[in-house]
């Protein structure tokens, strides 16, 4: 009978550390996401199209010159030179 009641209060308590992780984590995701906004609005338009740029290139190959320069001419219908890449 001990071990019925004490079986009920665990798991009652397990689910309410579960619930307060989840929040914990979606309240850290969040705040996150926006510290990582305010960082990405910071940098010029041409640099925010480069990281823009860098992102895509790592989603398809291996992010090397090369495969950016490439990228972004695909993406933005015009050159760039490698040293403004480096």
């Amino acid at each position: 009978m001990v071990t019925s009641e004490n079986s009920v209060i665990f798991a009652t308590i397990a689910i309410v550390l579960s619930v307060a992780m989840i929040l914990l984590y979606a309240c850290e995701k969040k705040r996150r996401r926006k510290a990582h906004a305010k960082v990405y609005r910071k940098p010029s338009k041409s640099d925010r199209q480069i990281i823009d740029v860098v992102r895509e290139t790592e989603k398809q190959a291996i992010s090397t010159v090369d495969n950016i320069t490439t990228t972004y001419q695909k993406t933005m219908q015009n050159s760039i030179e490698r040293e403004q890449l480096l």
